[in-house]
């Protein structure tokens, strides 16, 4: 599976449902290499442990996922539809603005009274 004599771009969906002794680091070279299978917005359909679209984000685009435990076999499994993205995603920067609230927004003032002791002065 790590080295599919395919040509790129030759397949609009593939779906993946790897076995689950695999351990996540063996999963992605074969995640790789089916994305450079799948054609520019061809869908990835993965059943596993693990969302693959977390290791692709600049490349792939969740559009489904959810959980599901079955009955047979012990441990939560994922299924995760993703897009092939027609090129990589800039990823977007993070920026953080502190917004001081006042805490009058939460509890009335009048609450607050009981538990609010005066300064001492010298």
């Amino acid at each position: 599976m790590r080295y599919l004599p395919i040509k790129p771009g030759s397949f609009a969906s593939i779906i993946w449902d790897p076995p689950y002794a695999m351990h996540r680091r063996q999963t992605m070279p074969i995640l790789l290499e089916l994305r450079q299978a799948l054609r520019s917005h061809g869908r990835l359909i993965c059943v596993h442990y693990f969302d693959p679209t977390c290791f692709l984000q600049r490349s792939m685009r969740l559009l489904f996922k959810a959980y599901y435990e079955p009955k047979a076999m012990g441990g939560i499994r994922v299924m995760v539809i993703g897009e092939k993205l027609p090129r990589f995603r800039i990823p977007p920067r993070r920026i953080d603005h502190l917004i001081q609230v006042p805490v009058s927004i939460w509890e009335q003032q009048s609450n607050l009274e009981p538990y609010i002791r005066p300064a001492k002065q010298a």
